[in-house]
């Protein structure tokens, strides 16, 4: 019988173990991040992530006409579960994209004339700030799932998530009531956001 050893065998990189980081570690990275001009970026998407829940590719095809600044709620047009959808936000959301918006007026989407890059570019800044101040690696998609745990924990209706989330509209599943499990989900993700 052949032995060996999984470091042979697999990356280090596939062996981890995706955990959703803490609000504490959260907080510690948008704060390092806000201290550095070059990392404000970063502050903006971890913010933006962890307390919406929205996808990195969706937050990469953000216009500023998907925003809703008076209703807060961002429209997502080309999710992954190809329909529309609407994902409230609070105050701190409003406040970093009303920012972002004063940063860069003239500009087609919320990050700039090339989100992909940007995002990119967010996602290794992320990691990197990650390694050095917080007890594991921060992932754009771990913050997604601290804002799954958060809700959770929470008590927050699974059904509305999956509103929010783009994740149980199936055939089988269909809501009785849409806007109510909407305004269900802004009254919860306002009382979570970090």
């Amino acid at each position: 019988m052949e032995s060996f050893s999984i470091n042979e065998r697999q990356p280090a990189a596939a062996l981890r173990i995706r955990r959703a980081p803490s609000a504490q570690e959260i907080a510690e990275l948008v704060s390092t991040a806000s201290r550095e001009l070059e990392t404000l970026d970063v502050r903006d998407v971890v913010s933006i992530i962890a307390n919406t829940g929205i996808r990195s590719g969706e937050l990469c095809s953000l216009r500023w006409e998907d925003i809703n600044f008076e209703e807060r709620y961002i429209t997502i047009r080309a999710g992954r579960g190809l329909h529309l959808r609407r994902v409230p936000f609070g105050s701190k959301v409003l406040e970093i994209l009303m920012a972002r918006r004063e940063r860069e007026p003239v500009s087609e989407f919320v990050f700039g004339k090339s989100p992909r890059l940007v995002i990119e570019r967010v996602s290794r800044q992320c990691r990197s700030l990650s390694a050095r101040i917080c007890t594991s690696l921060v992932t754009l998609h771990a913050l997604r799932l601290a804002f799954y745990k958060r809700w959770v924990e929470s008590g927050g209706s699974a059904q509305a998530l999956g509103l929010i989330s783009g994740r149980t509209y199936t055939p089988k599943t269909r809501w009785q009531n849409p806007k109510r499990d909407f305004e269900i989900a802004a009254q919860y993700q306002a009382n979570i956001e970090l």
